[in-house]
């Protein structure tokens, strides 16, 4: 809690000016933060990976050890009680010096106990999740693409700002990916894209009888105040159980989140593809809860696996953590990201 009546003041109006874009605010407010937290890690995802407490055996409840969950590419980095137990704790990022948060958190942190490790995979599917508006809007959707039968297939056609070479390819070899992860050309087709040249869908609407976008269904959106969230409402369709098929773009966040989803509510892995290249068609049928670097380019059956398990009636005692571990923040460089 913050004392002094001045110094609330002064960060209500730099958090005021902040949240209405300005940068010299955000900066300001940042370094604020970072010199009066109890604790400041500079973490580097990348290069390392947190565990909360030994993690050297695997166990019911969490199969990977530290060395497997961090494999060869990362160092393990434990957690003190020092760190543990701080009121206040300020993770620096900073992307051009390597520390940036670019990847999935159920791949950067582990715990000893197992039975915590999965009670917080659990808390990112229940609770961080979209507004009601946004599944409310997508539930109009799912209903208007279910006048047409019982079930409909998907696709992300990531186009845009997507610099990876090996998944920008033609809509004729999206085409043709589709028909042959057994999608019926009969059957809708509902397209998620931020591609703006209507032309270039061609090839597929040529064969398929019944496609459709988004803007197809302005009146079932029409209540959405923000536009940032029509992204969302595609996301939650592709991932409705009517959905029996879903290809995405390998490299997109967009199309894993999606997997994620789908996997939450019950897909079977088999009904997820990525169209390109074709040695990831089918990467997310492996079902293990192996993960391997970059980790941020997909998401990993890690995330999912066992959240029902059910609860032991007697658990062993947590490990305690140590009092302090020194570790050397990995030397500050800029992060290089795979080309392909």
């Amino acid at each position: 809690t913050i004392k002094n009546d001045n110094t609330r003041r002064h960060l209500k109006g730099l958090a005021e000016r902040a949240t209405n874009g300005g940068v010299i605010a955000r900066r300001q407010l940042r370094e604020w933060m970072r010199r009066h937290a109890d604790v400041e890690p500079r973490w580097a995802p990348l290069k390392e990976c947190v565990a909360f407490g030994p993690c050297s055996t695997h166990n019911k409840y969490r199969h990977l050890t530290a060395d497997k969950f961090c494999t060869h590419t990362r160092r393990v980095r434990y957690v003190d009680q020092r760190f543990a137990g701080a009121p206040w704790v300020h993770m620096t990022t900073n992307a051009s010096h390597g520390y940036r948060m670019f990847t999935h958190w159920y791949t950067f942190l582990l715990f000893d106990d197992g039975v915590t490790d999965l009670y917080y995979k659990r808390f990112g599917r229940d609770r961080l999740k979209y507004k009601d508006e946004v599944f409310c809007a997508a539930g109009r959707v799912v209903d208007a693409l279910t006048r047409h039968g019982e079930t409909y297939q998907a696709a992300h056609i990531r186009r845009g700002e997507l610099q990876f070479v090996s998944v920008r390819i033609s809509c004729e070899e999206w085409r043709d990916a589709l028909l042959s992860f057994g999608y019926d050309k009969d059957e809708v087709l509902f397209v998620l894209t931020d591609e703006k040249d209507k032309t270039w869908f061609a090839p597929l609407e040529e064969a398929f009888a019944k496609i459709y976008y988004l803007r197809d269904f302005q009146e079932e959106v029409s209540d959405l105040y923000d536009p940032n969230a029509l992204g969302m409402v595609e996301q939650v369709v592709a991932s409705a159980k009517p959905c029996r098929l879903f290809t995405g773009t390998f490299f997109s966040t967009f199309s894993g989140y999606v997997a994620r989803l789908r996997a939450y509510y019950g897909h079977a892995a088999d009904t997820f593809f990525y169209a390109a290249p074709k040695a990831k068609h089918r990467v997310l049928h492996d079902t293990s809860d192996t993960i391997h670097a970059p980790f941020y380019n997909r998401e990993w059956a890690l995330a999912w696996n066992n959240l029902e398990e059910p609860l032991p009636k007697d658990r062993p005692p947590v490990w305690p953590l140590p009092a302090v571990v020194n570790v050397t923040d990995i030397k500050a460089r800029k992060e290089r990201y795979p080309k392909d």
